[in-house]
């Protein structure tokens, strides 16, 4: 039986994310209340009410959810979405995309997204640990020959150092 890999996304992070999806949240209700039913603001704070709620959803179920890795596959356990898991003799798919905010782009981060028979995981860069589950994703990705993007590949080669070092 081959070990299993526990890792958890960052509390600071996490809670980070919970603070601003929580004010964001108060924010478009106020407008909401604020305004008159129909009006375009009404309509305009309603969707942010929906879409930060979400967010806010998307946090609280971070705080439970823990990512196993093996020599299988990969799980996504708890939060409100439950169980995701991917063989990785079915993985069909791999993208690792990077994101840069920010007026001088200092703000970034990174996700990989795994797909497998018509299901998903996606696993952000906040993740501890992140470098060794990319690596072990990426080691089966080649093992399998799976084509990829050239997007995919030159983020890659942006996270060499990241991927050779085992740092995070």
């Amino acid at each position: 039986m081959s070990s299993v890999a526990r890792y958890r996304w960052q509390q600071g992070a996490v809670l980070g994310d919970l603070a601003r999806a929580f004010a964001s949240l108060l924010v478009s209700v106020l407008f909401l209340l604020s305004s008159d039913i129909g009006s375009f603001i009404f309509v305009v704070s309603a969707g942010a009410v929906v879409l930060f709620s979400i967010y806010l959803v998307d946090c609280v179920s971070k705080m439970s959810t823990v990512v196993e890795a093996d020599a299988v596959g990969i799980r996504v356990i708890g939060g409100v979405f439950g169980t995701r898991n991917i063989d990785w003799k079915d993985l069909d798919g791999f993208e690792l995309r990077h994101f840069s905010v920010g007026r001088f782009r200092r703000s970034k981060w990174m996700d990989m997204k795994l797909k497998s028979k018509g299901r998903s995981i996606l696993i952000d860069d906040r993740l501890e640990q992140f470098s060794s589950v990319l690596r072990q994703t990426w080691s089966e990705v080649q093992k399998r020959e799976l084509a990829i993007s050239d997007t995919t590949l030159a983020n890659l080669a942006a996270c060499e150092g990241l991927l050779a070092s085992g740092a995070n």
